[in-house]
């Protein structure tokens, strides 16, 4: 038997059939990830000007499609994003961010304490177009913030605010518009 975190996953691997592949969702630390105020790491990131912070936990890859979330900060500037992480397209995202003038934008780096982080989100942006179960989406879930997805996989845990909380790419200004809606949930 073959044992995979999703069903999606395998299914396009001879041989194998839903009767010789067993699903394990992946599992997190539920103490770790969990709703807390962080006001100290709030408030040194120097966002007070901002209507909110949108982020992401991400390895900086061009699968993950991190150049859309800085379309959606050149769109809402009135909204301060983070991008914890790092990869091997960090200086391209970077030298893009320069470009654009986006100085609501901070690349915190790789982190140990990436729950930290999710408790200042008031929203997470999972931007990468395929995943099979992508643990930080969970772990933001976890830790109390909004979700925003592409992912029609993770529909299932996001009930009937899944069509606000899952958008089409191609669109970053109606992404923008869902973003606007949710934060003033």
């Amino acid at each position: 038997k073959m044992i995979v975190i999703a069903k999606s996953l395998a299914l396009d691997i001879n041989g194998i059939t839903s009767e010789n592949r067993d699903v394990i969702p992946v599992g997190i630390d539920l103490v770790k990830f969990s709703p807390r105020k962080n006001s100290n790491l709030k408030k040194s990131l120097g966002e007070q000007n901002y209507k909110g912070i949108i982020g992401t936990v991400a390895r900086l890859s061009k699968e993950k499609y991190l150049d859309y979330i800085l379309q959606l900060a050149n769109i809402m500037r009135d909204y301060f994003f983070i991008i914890v992480g790092d990869g091997p397209e960090e200086k391209s995202l970077k030298g893009k961010t320069k470009e654009l003038n986006l100085e609501n934008i901070q690349f915190a780096g790789f982190r140990k304490n990436t729950e930290e982080y999710y408790n200042i989100f008031d929203a997470f942006i999972l931007s990468s177009k395929m995943e099979g179960t992508p643990i930080s989406i969970i772990e933001a879930m976890a830790s109390g913030a909004l979700i925003l997805t592409s992912n029609e996989e993770m529909s299932r845990y996001l009930g009937e605010y899944k069509k606000e909380l899952i958008f089409d790419y191609g669109n970053p200004a109606d992404l923008a518009g869902k973003v606007a809606r949710i934060m003033s949930w």
